[in-house]
């Protein structure tokens, strides 16, 4: 039999959201394809400007970010990257947030997102401390 525990660090107990959208171009995400709870997503044409850049808001706010990961899933072999940027903490009134950006190897450059197809999507997982109190 498996024993599952709770999530613990450093005594602090976490809270870990994770999520996955299909992209659609230099549009914004295929609201449709949004999978998870915490969050919410639009692409950098929308959100700043910027092709090739996803900004993630999460719903509630945090002590502070632990972890960010994030990855491409791809239908067909390609050479892109889901990278992490610019993490903004929650402040009193707004919400914190975390760009993913799509960095092309070969160009080395942000590249816009490919257009929504099978099997193409960017997952993320984020770990969040709860209380800024270091045994809560």
């Amino acid at each position: 039999m498996k024993k599952v525990s709770r999530l613990w660090a450093e005594g602090a107990f976490l809270t870990v959201i994770t999520g996955s959208w299909a992209p659609n171009g230099v549009n914004n995400p295929v609201a449709t394809s949004i999978l998870g709870q915490g969050f919410s997503v639009v692409s950098g044409a929308t959100g700043s400007g910027t092709a090739g850049l996803a900004k993630i808001t999460y719903t509630e706010k945090y002590a502070s970010l632990i972890s960010f990961n994030c990855t491409l899933g791809y239908g067909t072999a390609g050479d892109q990257l889901a990278v992490p940027r610019a993490y903004v903490a929650a402040t009193a009134t707004a919400l914190a947030t975390q760009e993913v950006v799509n960095w092309d190897i070969s160009a080395i450059a942000i590249a816009e997102w490919s257009a929504a197809g099978a099997n193409y999507r960017v997952n993320f997982i984020a770990v969040f401390k709860k209380s800024a109190t270091a045994n809560i």
